[in-house]
């Protein structure tokens, strides 16, 4: 696969995933473009593929509605990050980078144990702990606007 068609891949791959976000947020273009840094029309065209979502918009999504940058540009994982995990990973960034990167490296060499962990992982995550978080933003997205008012 070429560069550029790689970078259209992700590209598309990230306009579906911001586009999901929205729909899971219950919010319409111009209601989720008023909390982001561009218009309802510059979101219209990074959720149809036509530009790469900038790094103001990512910034956004990341911190004013806790979305996983992982998930974004994977896929993989929860769409959304719990406020109080991702306040203890920047505590404990860095404790296991050593066990970690061992661990990385294994994975490397072997697909199946990649597969195994990840999959043992996003079970232990869970279907329900996503929808509990989406019930959560949801309610403090829709404060925040009765609050914009």
């Amino acid at each position: 696969m070429s560069i550029n068609n790689h970078d259209d891949n992700l590209k598309n791959k990230m306009a579906k995933r911001i586009r999901e976000v929205r729909k899971c947020l219950d919010l319409n273009q111009g209601q989720l473009a008023d909390h982001l840094p561009c218009s309802r029309s510059n979101l219209s065209q990074v959720e149809n593929g036509v530009f790469f979502p900038g790094v103001s918009i990512l910034d956004a999504l990341i911190n004013k509605f806790n979305v996983s940058l992982d998930w974004l540009f994977t896929g993989k994982g929860p769409m959304f990050i719990d406020e109080k995990e991702k306040g203890l990973d920047l505590l404990d960034f860095g404790k296991d980078t050593e066990e970690i990167k061992e661990m990385l490296e294994e994975m490397k060499e072997s697909p199946a144990l990649k597969h195994r962990v990840l999959s043992d992982y996003y079970s232990l995550v869970g279907v329900e702990r996503f929808r509990q978080q989406k019930e959560e933003i949801k309610k403090k997205i829709k404060e925040q606007m009765t609050n914009d008012q």
